[in-house]
């Protein structure tokens, strides 16, 4: 009779502590979605809204099946933009896309929006960016 009382008890903490457990293994990405042309819409800057001008405005990332194009638009002497571009090969891994200069946590990818984590270090201090483009 007591063998009848703890056998719902045995079940209910079994359930408790499978159903609890926790996955830490980042969301596969489909990385198929990033090709295409990325402009940037928003960014931060160690969680603080970063306020983009007309010519950031302007800034794409451009991802073929094996390159990508950063194109950077800033003011030079006059009010005009002017544009830089570069090049290189990349990969995804996980939920990390590299290049030839920089890994960047890929937080959201999908068919319109793709948003990139990625740590910058100047004068020896460390700010975490967050750039979220939209897909042209």
């Amino acid at each position: 009779m007591n063998t009848l009382k703890l056998i719902p008890s045995i079940i209910f903490t079994a359930c408790l502590t499978f159903s609890c457990s926790k996955d830490d293994s980042p969301a596969k990405i489909n990385s198929e979605l990033i090709v295409g042309t990325w402009r940037l819409t928003d960014s931060s800057n160690d969680g603080n809204t970063v306020t983009l001008s007309a010519c950031d405005l302007l800034n794409t990332i451009l991802f073929t099946k094996s390159q990508i194009t950063y194109v950077s638009h800033f003011k030079g002497t006059t009010t005009v933009c002017t544009s830089d571009s570069s090049i290189s090969k990349y990969s995804i891994s996980g939920n990390t896309v590299t290049d030839s200069y920089q890994s960047k946590e890929i937080i959201v990818l999908d068919s319109t929006e793709l948003a990139l984590k990625y740590v910058v270090t100047k004068n020896d201090e460390i700010s975490v960016i967050i750039d979220t483009y939209t897909k042209q």
